[in-house]
């Protein structure tokens, strides 16, 4: 009968890789010289999976669309059959984040009444705050900045805490 080297197999992609992407290669043993090896993948719970495998080769490939924010980790079993008899292994796929969505502010707007004959300038004004669903180390930088008339001569802001004033 086939059998697989080894219990548990781990691949990683990441989250934008495209369709037909390889993940991993799991080849099985068969000590019949003859036999021709078939190779099919499936969910334990019987789940869609955004996964396919060549069924010749045991190249497990990306099928659909991945989104880390979604799910990041799949338990996959494969199984590999001569015809005659069959074996399973697990395969755990690991969903790779990438910094695919933007930051976005706590408010939508965000809005203050200036006096003008107001002496006590310069002066804290607000802070803006924005969160970004990415798990990336870039996503944990966000930089603020401000665009318009009057920045830099009247308005300024904290790049790293928001602190407008």
């Amino acid at each position: 009968p086939p059998y697989f080297t080894e219990k548990r197999y781990e691949g990683r992609v990441k989250e934008n890789a495209e369709i037909y992407t390889d993940i991993i290669t799991v080849k099985a043993q068969d000590l019949d010289r003859h036999s021709t090896l078939r190779y099919d993948l499936q969910s334990p719970d019987e789940k869609r999976i955004p996964f396919g495998v060549k069924t010749d080769s045991g190249v497990v490939f990306v099928k659909e669309a991945l989104d880390y924010e979604q799910q990041n980790v799949y338990h996959l079993l494969l199984t590999v059959t001569d015809g005659k008899h069959n074996t399973t292994t697990s395969i755990y796929i690991y969903i790779e984040d990438v910094n695919d969505n933007a930051p976005i502010f706590e408010m939508p707007i965000y809005s203050i009444t200036i006096v003008e004959e107001d002496l006590q300038v310069p002066k804290r004004l607000f802070t803006v705050k924005a969160t970004d669903s990415d798990n990336d180390e870039a996503s944990e930088k966000i930089v603020y900045k401000l665009e318009g008339q009057g920045v830099g001569h009247y308005f300024t802001i904290d790049p790293l805490y928001g602190h407008i004033d």
